[in-house]
């Protein structure tokens, strides 16, 4: 990862001339914010909660699930990238980020809150649809997308399916597993495990399933928690996140953290109650509608000229806007 940051950011900064603002993901920004030498807006686009709370929930989350700390080694950054996140944070004039709980976990870690600016992320609503037909099937299919891991509660997942399931109950993980995979062998025979595939089977995925189950314990803002939406289905999530997005009762349900016990109840509640199943699903497609890229684009792009107005009204140049780097790296 350091050559390929290094190497973006490097070319980034060379591209710069006389703009007024320049955009940045995380990682990749520091030597374009530094060519900027205050002469205009740098802005930080930030995927994930801060670094630091990010580090300590999970080196917490270690010690409470021990078997599943192999799976958590993926974010122990090294400590010349948390160092180059923390002069990032220090030059952006304004962040970026998905959620209103990654808002407050940089708030948390004393950055002050008019730095920050909530925009969710979009699904693809065009390609994620509703199952047109759902197959005549008396099973009740729960689904998980994403990296297959503690830092996504995997384990209350398991634990939570595995007092739920029945002869007519199926789980399906769908990601690649972390760490050696031996975590998962006490639970290998109660859920089907597909890796990576490409996102239009991704969507025949979704539409198989009655609910998603993504019971994270940091992000950004999930995309699977929106595609799982758009797909119509019902989700169970946690508020560390997709909060913001999920309404709690209308289009799923929002579970604390680390309780695999409201799992287990929302998943009985669902199977027991079809309809209603049914009717938290389609509005969950109606919500997610109001997430999609094209509204990204459209929010981000005016947050983005109100703050050049601003600046240009104290003498900065003209508005030309660079995006110096489209890596985002959204953790699915």
């Amino acid at each position: 990862m350091h050559a390929r940051t290094r190497a973006i950011s490097c070319t980034g900064a060379k591209l710069l001339q006389d703009e007024c603002a320049v955009v940045a993901s995380w990682a990749c920004a520091e030597p374009v914010f530094k060519r900027m030498n205050n002469a205009g807006l740098c802005i930080l686009n930030y995927p994930m909660a801060h670094h630091r709370f990010t580090r300590k929930l999970l080196l917490e989350e270690a010690e409470l699930e021990p078997a599943f700390a192999e799976t958590l080694k993926i974010h122990d950054l090294q400590p010349w990238l948390e160092d180059r996140l923390d002069v990032e944070i220090a030059l952006a004039d304004h962040i970026l980020v998905g959620s209103s709980f990654v808002r407050e976990s940089f708030v948390n870690e004393g950055i002050p809150a008019e730095k920050l600016e909530v925009i969710p992320y979009g699904a693809d609503a065009r390609l994620f649809i509703p199952a047109t037909k759902k197959p005549i099937a008396d099973i009740f299919n729960a689904l998980f997308v994403g990296q297959i891991g503690q830092r996504k509660g995997i384990s209350y997942l398991l634990r939570a399916y595995q007092q739920f399931q029945g002869r007519k109950t199926s789980l399906t993980l769908v990601g690649k597993i972390q760490g050696n995979g031996a975590a998962f062998h006490p639970y290998r025979e109660i859920f089907r495990h597909i890796d990576h595939v490409p996102r239009t089977y991704l969507r025949d995925i979704y539409q198989q399933a009655d609910v998603f189950v993504f019971p994270t314990l940091v992000e950004g803002m999930p995309l699977v928690v929106l595609e799982a939406m758009a797909s119509g289905l019902p989700v169970i999530t946690t508020p560390n996140g997709p909060g913001d997005i999920v309404r709690d009762g209308v289009d799923g349900f929002v579970v604390p953290i680390r309780d695999a016990k409201s799992i287990v109840e929302k998943l009985e509640y669902l199977r027991a109650n079809p309809d209603l199943c049914a009717e938290m699903g389609a509005n969950a497609r109606r919500r997610a509608l109001e997430f999609t890229w094209w509204a990204y684009r459209e929010r981000a792009g005016a947050v983005l000229q109100s703050w050049i107005h601003t600046a240009t009204r104290h003498g900065v140049n003209e508005p030309t806007l660079l995006e110096a780097e489209q890596h985002n790296k959204s953790f699915r």
